[in-house]
């Protein structure tokens, strides 16, 4: 069962949420927060899965580091009610994942289950905001990367070939090149070169 603590003020907002966590096997809401404080106060939070957030009330990145350091375990996904631009400290590498109110229905059940499950997960209006620090990107197809794909990108970041990678995992070459080309897909990238430079630039590794 995946535990679901919500951070926002919008009660139609709220509401919304309630209602889509509901629909989904095995995740439960466990506790609803409209402040920071009363989130970090709470005693129970170690045992949440998952964090969905307004990040309007995450105030700098100082309270974010804090929250992810006190809770190593829990997984962040931002809602953003699009008020102001896309904050600079919320990145791949802080965060899980990071969607907007204008995504659909569907795109915010994808983030729920994905981020739930150890994956990230950014729109491509989010991505725009990291990438050009624009808000001139529309869509919001995502970027979803799993565990094993991260872990196989931050060893080609480090030089690796598909056979050191293979047997640094233990699985074949095959799937190695698989990931390559799942990543690359992903990221829109064609060449290693690139899939690195996007790596660093996204902050995934």
């Amino acid at each position: 069962m995946k535990s679901v603590c919500i951070l926002e003020t919008s009660y139609i907002v709220n509401e919304g949420l309630k209602h889509i966590v509901s629909g989904l096997n095995d995740f439960r809401i466990k506790a609803h927060f409209e402040t920071l404080n009363a989130l970090e106060k709470f005693a129970d939070i170690k045992n949440c899965n998952l964090l969905v957030c307004n990040p309007d009330l995450i105030k700098n990145s100082h309270a974010l580091t804090k929250l992810r350091i006190n809770n190593p375990s829990l997984k962040i996904l931002m809602i953003d009610q699009e008020k102001n631009a896309y904050k600079d400290f919320f990145t791949p590498a802080s965060v899980d994942g990071y969607i907007f109110l204008c995504c659909h229905t569907e795109e915010v059940l994808k983030a729920l289950l994905a981020v739930a499950h150890g994956e990230k997960f950014f729109c491509d209006k989010a991505l725009g905001y990291i990438l050009t620090s624009k808000n001139n990107v529309q869509s919001c197809n995502p970027i979803n990367l799993s565990e094993r794909e991260i872990e196989v990108l931050k060893l080609i970041v480090k030089g690796h070939s598909s056979k050191e990678i293979s047997e640094e995992i233990n699985v074949s070459i095959h799937t190695v090149n698989t990931h390559r080309k799942n990543m690359s897909r992903k990221l829109k990238v064609n060449k290693v070169n690139d899939l690195i430079a996007k790596a660093h630039k996204l902050k995934i590794v």
